[in-house]
């Protein structure tokens, strides 16, 4: 069996933060306003120099709840934009999906892979390339407006760690895809 088989999230939690983490939200909204989808490379850096600067979010991170091997912790939801911080269990992995129109994903402590893959037919990907990601690390993708299938991968935690996840649109909706 491959590691995905083995070590795949099948029993996460969602919590709501969002009153805790208004003030960090707010700021992370601030940085985008006046910009409009496709946005442009300078609001994402922006956004990571934003979660650089701000300790305070760091010195939070302990209190987040820990559910089994992933917890997934909602931090607001205004209009179209939700953000999660996330905090995983070292060697497990999440399905290989996608999320809606604008992704961007941070690392705040620990350690990732990243899988890349390319849509084949409407169910199922084949690789592309895996990214190592590192405290301060982030990546971003913007794909269609309406369509669930951006930036389709799979993440490894390689131990403990926590993420940040920014997204335009439900990333509930994200479609989940089969290897071809």
């Amino acid at each position: 069996m491959s590691f995905l088989e083995t070590n795949i999230i099948r029993d996460d939690q969602t919590y709501d933060y969002s009153s805790e983490f208004q003030w960090f939200f707010n700021q992370l909204l601030e940085v985008k306003s006046g910009d409009e989808f496709p946005y442009e490379k300078d609001t994402f850096k922006k956004l990571q120099e934003l979660i650089q600067q701000c300790d305070k979010l760091a010195s939070e991170l302990e209190q987040l709840p820990f559910h089994k091997q992933y917890s997934r912790n909602v931090i607001g939801e205004k209009d179209s934009w939700n953000a999660l911080l996330s905090r995983w269990e070292p060697n497990v992995a999440s399905s290989v999906h996608g999320h809606p129109a604008l992704a961007f994903y941070y690392v705040l402590e620990g350690e990732f892979e990243m899988d890349f893959y390319k849509k084949v037919s409407a169910t199922e990907v084949k690789f592309s390339h895996t990214k190592h990601l590192k405290k301060g690390d982030c990546v971003w993708s913007q794909g269609k407006q309406g369509e669930y299938d951006n930036m389709i991968h799979c993440v490894r935690s390689l131990k403990s760690s926590y993420s940040l996840h920014l997204f335009e649109g439900d990333p509930q909706k994200g479609e989940v895809f089969k290897i071809a």
